[in-house]
Order: C-alpha cells, then structure tokens, then sequence
C-alpha cells in the first residue's frame, strides 16, 4: 500500500517547529513495516526537523531545498550522506520529485512557503524592513539575477508597472510605478 503524506509547518522566535512531525510518525506506525519501502522525500529541508526524524527512523530520505544555506547549515547528518540513507539536493522540489515513481516513497513532506530565518535574516533580501537590506527574492542567492539587479534593468515607468501588476496583482502598480 502506497500513502504519502504532505505537511506543513510553523516557525516560533525564530525557531523551526515541525508540527505534524508526530502525527506522521504516528501514521508511519499504524502501517506494517512490511509493506513500507523505507523511502521518503522531504522537498524543503529547511532546518532539517523532518529529515533527521526520519533518517533516525531507518528511512532512506531524498531532500531537496532551493535556499543553499538550509543545506550548509546542516549538521550532524555526514554519517547519513557516507552510508547514502541521505542525498541532499539544492533544487525546487518540483523538479525532483518526477524522479520517484508512485510506489517508491512512503511519505513526502513539503514547506510551501518562506520561514521566518528567510524574512529576517540580514542580507537575505527578502525584506525591505531593514534599512541596510538589497531586495534579492532568491532562495539561492548564487543563483541568477537579483531583484535588485532586474529592476536596475527597467527603463520605463510602464515596464514597472507591467512588472509589479503581473507578478503580484498589486491593484497600486501604477502609482506604485
């Protein structure tokens, strides 16, 4: 029996919370090991909650995360990455998921959205709130043009407001522009 489980999850203080990681551990226990393949994708790293429980679980995880720097900064997990219970990717889980077929992984969890260390953190440039701050909007900042660097390219109010009334919807692109 093939089940997958997609999940979301919280921030608090800065601080990553899992908070379905129980309830999916509890579901993983009510299906009978054998007829589990002992694989799972996590297609947002993150800070990792939901890939270290697993791999402590026995599970073979695939894990994948535009933002580069959820993959530097993990730790502890080398052991996993030599014995390949862990390969990580820095990609959009969207691209590696058609990688699995349908009756090869247990479970994936995904994070749709920004966490909190993105929004707040300096020089990550997904805020304008601080004064210091380039506008970026890259998970992967070595990846492609900045924000910034785009919008240096415009060179007429109606590319602007094309732009902002395009990607965003914003109803004030035009006097915004």
């Amino acid at each position: 029996t093939h089940f997958r489980v997609v999940c979301f999850m919280s921030t608090h203080d800065n601080q990553h919370i899992p908070v379905l990681l129980n309830p999916i551990l509890d579901f993983l226990k009510t299906h009978p090991e054998s007829k589990r393949q002992k694989r799972a994708f996590d297609g947002a790293l993150g800070g990792g909650s939901y890939t270290s429980k697993l791999l402590d679980h026995g599970y073979e995880v695939t894990t994948s995360d535009l933002d580069y720097s959820a993959i530097e900064n993990l730790s502890g997990l080398d052991k996993f990455i030599q014995n390949d219970q862990l390969k990580l990717i820095n990609g959009n889980f969207a691209d590696v998921i058609y990688d699995f077929d349908d009756s090869s992984l247990d479970i994936t969890t995904l994070d749709l959205g920004f966490s909190s260390n993105q929004l707040e953190s300096v020089g990550r440039g997904f805020s304008y709130q601080k004064d210091q701050e380039i506008l970026d909007l890259r998970y992967n900042s070595n990846a492609g043009l900045s924000c910034s660097e785009k919008l240096k390219k415009v060179r007429t109010t109606q590319d602007l407001w094309t732009i902002l009334y395009t990607y965003s919807g914003e109803s004030l692109s035009r006097p915004i522009a």
